[in-house]
């Protein structure tokens, strides 16, 4: 299922734990598209720099409401270290988006029992200047949180959904890895 129509991002509070490139430049999307800053909250150790309103902590806010959105954008293997401070924060309600490479949703489902809905996003290097094409897979199908999902990721750039998991790690390969290495070929020609 192609997403083709411009959906309008729902405000409401979005958790962003990670905020390395990928992350980082989802965050500079969702804001450049008009997400209010102040509802965003950015956990991350490093305390990475953010746009102003933006909200960063070192952990995550445990005396709020569980959020509305959670995307996870560490490195997988750090899943098991930051799950068990998360995972109890995070209400039914809460739509949980993963951009960790090989981490299926039944090993997701292990670690964050709550949210009722858990979607897979591959985003490629694109991504960071509104060019990407990402790739969704979920166990949602609801149309209201499939069009919730698709809004969060259009500011990257087209959005896509697929049909079976199976399908997810050659998404992975081509598309999500596929642009980083024709960029470094052009980038090693350029210098040969």
């Amino acid at each position: 299922m192609s997403s083709t129509l411009r959906t309008e991002h729902p405000q409401k509070a979005i958790w962003l734990i990670g905020c390395g490139n990928m992350g980082g430049a989802m965050l500079r999307g969702w804001i450049a598209d008009g997400v209010d800053p102040a509802l965003i909250t950015v956990v991350d150790p490093a305390l990475p720099d953010a746009p102003a309103g933006v909200r960063v902590s070192a952990i995550a806010p445990a005396a709020e409401p569980a959020p509305a959105f959670l995307l996870l954008s560490v490195k997988p293997q750090a899943l098991d270290a930051i799950a068990p401070a998360i995972a109890p924060l995070l209400g039914r309600e809460t739509l949980l988006l993963s951009i960790l490479a090989g981490v299926e949703i039944a090993s997701l489902r292990a670690r964050f029992a709550a949210p009722q809905h858990i979607i897979r996003v591959m985003p490629n290097l694109p991504a960071t200047i509104g060019k990407g094409v990402t790739a969704l897979y979920g166990n949602a199908n609801d149309v209201n949180v499939r069009a919730q999902a698709t809004a969060l990721m259009q500011p990257l750039g087209m959005v896509e959904w697929i049909s079976d998991e199976t399908l997810f790690d050659a998404v992975t390969a081509v598309s999500g890895c596929g642009p980083a290495f024709v960029f470094r070929f052009i980038e090693a020609m350029a210098q040969a």
